[in-house]
C-alpha cells in the first residue's frame, strides 16, 4: 500500500506508538469514531487546509488496517458535525488519503538499506556485476549492466538478501508486522539504448 507521511508525521506516528505523546483533542472524537465505524483505532490523523480546499490523512498501523476504511463519505458526515469543519474549509475540495505507517516505513527501510548499498558499490555490488540500484518507492529496479546478466539474474537473490539483512538490522524494524518486499531487474544497457542513459526517462 502506497503511503506519503512527511517525516514530521512519521516522527509523530513513532511517539504516539511508544507512548511519548498523545493524540490532541481535535482529533479525538474523529479518532474514536473510526474506531466504532470500522473496528480498527488510527494512530493518528493530520488536516491542513488552503485557501480553496482542505485535505485529511488518516494513519493507520498495518496495511491489513487501513483496508478497512471502506467508505470516506461517513467520515465526511462525521466531520460536517465537529468543530473541525470550519477548520478543513466547510469541506470544500476536499480530500481524505488512508495511510499505512508500516507501508512508509517499509519504504523508509528499503530506500535506506539500497543507500547502503551504494555507499559500498564497489565492494558489494561490483561482484555481482550490478551497476546501480534505483529505489524510488518501496520496489527497487536492480540493474545489471548487461541484458544478458539481467536475463540470467545469476545474482538476484544475493541481492535481494543484503537487502533484507540491513532492513532487518535496522532500528525501525521493529514497528513491522513482516517483511516483504519485491524487487525488479533490468539493464544499464537497456537505460543506455533506450533512454539515453538517463534514468529520468527510464522511470518516465
Amino acid at each position: 500500500m502506497f503511503c506519503d507521511l512527511s517525516p514530521y508525521q512519521s516522527r509523530r506516528c513513532k511517539e504516539i506508538i511508544e507512548g511519548k505523546v498523545e493524540n490532541s483533542e481535535n482529533i479525538s472524537g474523529l479518532l474514536e469514531f473510526i474506531n466504532s465505524k470500522f473496528k480498527v483505532r488510527p494512530i493518528s490523523a493530520f488536516y491542513g487546509a488552503g485557501r480553496d480546499s482542505a485535505w485529511l490523512k488518516i494513519v493507520l498501523r498495518f496495511d491489513k488496517d487501513a483496508a478497512k476504511i471502506t467508505d470516506k463519505k461517513c467520515i465526511e458526515r462525521y466531520l460536517a458535525r465537529t468543530p473541525l469543519y470550519a477548520k478543513l474549509n466547510g469541506l470544500k475540495n476536499f480530500y481524505i488519503s488512508v495511510e499505512s505507517f508500516e507501508s512508509q516505513i517499509c519504504t523508509d527501510l528499503i530506500q535506506g538499506a539500497v543507500e547502503e548499498l551504494l555507499r559500498n558499490r564497489n565492494e558489494l555490488l561490483a561482484p555481482l556485476k550490478i551497476w546501480y540500484i534505483a529505489a524510488v518507492s518501496d520496489v527497487p529496479v536492480v540493474f545489471y549492466f548487461t541484458r544478458q546478466d539481467a536475463v540470467r539474474g545469476e545474482s538476484n537473490e544475493k541481492i535481494e538478501r543484503l537487502i533484507r539483512n540491513l532492513v532487518e538490522k535496522a532500528q525501525d524494524a521493529k514497528y513491522l508486522s513482516h517483511m516483504k518486499f519485491k524487487l525488479y531487474f533490468d539493464s544499464k544497457e537497456f537505460v543506455d539504448l533506450e533512454c539515453g542513459g538517463n534514468l529520468f526517462y527510464y522511470f518516465k
